[in-house]
């Protein structure tokens, strides 16, 4: 029983769809909760996008990202005209990104100088005027990658929610290293006598148990911002998709 409590306490209570009216609410501080959450999981996102799609610096695209949560995320409240029916949340996001790119560019120019510490002018930067296939690819590889290490954390929370340090184990050396780091999986006989468990079937039998549980979590991620089961799959396909094309 204690084991079941525990794994329900690991689990994230609020839909993605219920932060964003959340982020949208009068109600400071249930908005303040529920924005720094949405914003805790855009804006790696956001940033990608701006210095791969866009060709800012690090910290020019810093600079910007700060300058839209504060002009349009918190001060004109944008999240409140974010619809369910009306697409991806991440699309209108980035949408209200580019906007505003576009704008603080053609300031800039217009001004004919750059503040210190600020961006530069837009003929420095030509690709922040342009929205096309590319900006889409490089913001959703990263929104991929937040993806799959928010599934990977509350893999290894759940694990030490129920004490099954052994799934994890098994888990992060035969999926998760090898993925990040592109070295090859420990083998299931090593790992067996690591773990002190029967032998190699034990674990690669530990193996398929922790890819199963890694797979639910990565549903539970998506199923906070999709609006139904057939968009979780259609989300995991291109998950999928845009991280095997980029290794």
């Amino acid at each position: 029983m204690g084991n079941r409590v525990a794994a329900r306490a690991v689990r994230f209570p609020s839909t993605h769809w219920s932060l964003v009216g959340g982020a949208a609410q009068v109600n400071a501080e249930g908005r303040r909760e529920a924005l720094g959450t949405l914003l805790d999981r855009y804006l790696p996102a956001l940033r990608a996008h701006l210095v791969a799609a866009k060709g800012l610096t690090a910290d020019a695209a810093d600079d910007l990202v700060q300058g839209f949560v504060a002009d349009n995320v918190i001060e004109q409240n944008l999240v409140r005209c974010a619809e369910a029916g009306k697409g991806r949340f991440r699309s209108f996001l980035l949408g209200a990104l580019d906007h505003y790119a576009v704008s603080q560019f053609r300031r800039e120019k217009s001004r004919k100088r750059s503040p210190a510490g600020a961006i530069l002018d837009i003929a420095d930067h030509p690709g922040v005027c342009s929205s096309g296939h590319e900006a889409s690819w490089q913001f959703t590889l990263a929104w991929a990658r937040e993806v799959v290490g928010e599934a990977t954390r509350r893999t290894e929370a759940h694990c030490r929610a129920v004490d099954r340090p052994d799934l994890w184990r098994v888990f992060t050396e035969r999926v998760a290293r090898p993925a990040a780091e592109n070295i090859d999986p420990s083998p299931h006989a090593r790992l067996a006598g690591d773990l002190g468990v029967g032998g190699p079937k034990v674990a690669a039998n530990l193996l398929v148990t922790s890819k199963r549980l890694y797979a639910r979590m990565l549903r539970d991620v998506v199923a906070e911002y999709a609006a139904d089961e057939r968009e979780v799959d259609a989300e995991i396909d291109e998950l999928l998709r845009v991280l095997s094309g980029h290794g």
